[in-house]
C-alpha cells in the first residue's frame, strides 16, 4: 500500500475475471438451451444439457450421471428368502462319463 491508502485496483463491488467469465457462460448456456426463467428447474436443465449437441461432451457427461439418479432407479439389495429355518444347503454332484466314439452312422 502506497501512502497508507490503498490506491488503484478493482472498484468495490466490481466483478473479477472469472466472475464475469461464469456470467457470460450461464447466459450463453441459456440462449442456446433456450431457457426462460419460469422453465428452469433442476432436472430439466440437466435433460437439456445432455441432449444438447452444442454443448461439450464434458459438460454432457457431467449432466448425465447427476440427472440418471433421478431418471432410472437403482438396484435394491434384497434378502434371499428360504424355505428352511435359515439354513442354505448346497448340493453339487459331479459325473463321470466314459465317452465312446461315434461311428458314421451315429451309432456308438
Amino acid at each position: 500500500m502506497a501512502l497508507g491508502r490503498k490506491t488503484g485496483g478493482r472498484q468495490p463491488g466490481s466483478l473479477n475475471k472469472s466472475t464475469v467469465a461464469r456470467i457470460e457462460a450461464v447466459e450463453q448456456l441459456a440462449e442456446v438451451l433456450s431457457l426462460t426463467e419460469e422453465d428452469i428447474d433442476a432436472h430439466t436443465l440437466l435433460k437439456r444439457v445432455y441432449r444438447s449437441p452444442s454443448m461439450a461432451l464434458q459438460a454432457r457427461m457431467a449432466a448425465a450421471q447427476i440427472a440418471i439418479r433421478h431418471e432410472k432407479p437403482t438396484l435394491a439389495q434384497m434378502k434371499q428368502a428360504s424355505l428352511s429355518d435359515g439354513e442354505v444347503t448346497s448340493r453339487i454332484e459331479v459325473v463321470y462319463v466314459d465317452a465312446e466314439p461315434v461311428n458314421d452312422d451315429g451309432q456308438g
